[in-house]
């Protein structure tokens, strides 16, 4: 049976690199279908062989005609002998690509289950969205909280839960090594790094700055505060740190093609958020051994890290919490190859349920 993924697009993120990581171990043929035509050719260039990119005619997205539109081509993909003996696979938190998927197939339909679940249904999606999410085959979900979380809404009591399935997002953590391995020249002293999309609607950058700035004036003085990315606030976060006359000891990076090598030098690694799906980036926190300080989201950062066992968590939004999380932080050893070894658990748990899911399509 062939596996169609239908994605939004192809550009750097978090889905995309989920996608990249079960293409790997996927022993067979596999076929992308990005909705639109929006790529990042490195991405392409890193799929494995057995990823087949399937062209779509282009679509403008724009209201009322595109979902018109969308079913129209589905309907056209539906008469393609690739598709007659398939599984059509949504793997992206949209309706268009939910609506696409399941005009293709129909009850052969598997959404995948990304983001949070309260901001899914918080969202103004239209009821649409979940009449079809309700007629898909297999829901698949990113970690077991997430699936909990999901069922114990008021919206999802009518859902299947026999439709469920976890598959733990994973990552390849030995395709990192050699790039965690690499020196950093460009940060000449000990920092605390937070990796993240400088937007915040979803990633809590100001706790991060006013919990640094309550820390002692020496904690300050030998800890640099270090932002890797980019996003649409950046110019918030710059004015808010020029009032609080931090200039000095914050240090921006954008988006760089190795942040594994910051991962690994950096003395704490800090992970604010407002919500998760899972968070992706905790693992590779993991696999290079840091030293790790986590909002507790309602899903994903406590179950990736076991309850804080292996990195410590703080209360979302308060930043008096996380202050005294870091210099909890500070006095605490942490052994880097339990730190890894975690992250390598979580890989062949991911690997062992995906190959579960697969072997239930043959």
């Amino acid at each position: 049976m062939n596996m169609i993924f239908v994605l939004n697009q192809f550009k750097v993120g978090g889905v995309e690199t989920v996608f990249i990581n079960i293409a790997r171990t996927i022993k067979r043929e596999i076929y992308l279908l990005p909705l639109h035509k929006s790529y990042d050719q490195h991405l392409i260039d890193s799929l494995p062989h057995n990823v087949k990119i399937l062209d779509t005619p282009a679509i403008v997205s724009r209201f009322p005609f595109y979902p018109i539109k969308l079913c129209f081509l589905a309907h056209k993909l539906r008469k393609n002998s690739l598709f007659f003996n398939s599984i059509v696979i949504n793997f992206s938190d949209t309706l268009s690509t939910l609506v696409f998927a399941y005009f293709i197939k129909k009850r052969k339909t598997v959404s995948w289950i990304h983001c949070n679940p309260e901001a899914l249904f918080a969202s103004k999606i239209p009821r649409l969205y979940f009449y079809i999410l309700k007629r898909c085959e297999k829901l698949c979900f990113v970690c077991e909280t997430q699936k909990e979380l999901f069922y114990s809404l008021a919206s999802t009591k009518s859902f299947d839960t026999k439709k469920a399935n976890v598959i733990t997002n994973f990552l390849d953590i030995y395709s990192l090594d050699k790039m965690a391995q690499e020196e950093v020249h460009d940060i000449v002293m000990p920092y605390f790094l937070m990796c993240a999309r400088i937007d915040l609607r979803t990633k809590d950058f100001m706790t991060v700055i006013h919990a640094y700035t309550q820390l002692p004036v020496e904690i300050k003085d030998q800890y640099k505060l270090v932002f890797l990315g980019d996003g649409p606030d950046r110019d918030i976060i710059q004015k808010e740190i020029c009032l609080l006359e931090l200039t000095e000891n914050v240090v921006f990076l954008r988006n760089v093609a190795n942040p594994y090598k910051y991962m690994k030098n950096s003395v704490l690694y800090i992970h604010s958020s407002k919500s998760e799906g899972f968070g992706l980036v905790l693992l590779e926190a993991l696999s290079c051994g840091c030293n790790i300080i986590s909002a507790d989201c309602k899903v994903g950062p406590r179950e990736i890290l076991q309850d804080g066992k292996y990195g410590e968590l703080f209360n979302i939004g308060d930043c008096n919490d996380l202050k005294g999380k870091i210099m909890e932080a500070l006095e605490k050893k942490v052994d880097h190859s339990i730190q890894r070894q975690r992250a390598i658990y979580m890989m062949e748990k991911g690997k062992k349920e995906m190959e579960d899911f697969i072997n239930g399509y043959t």
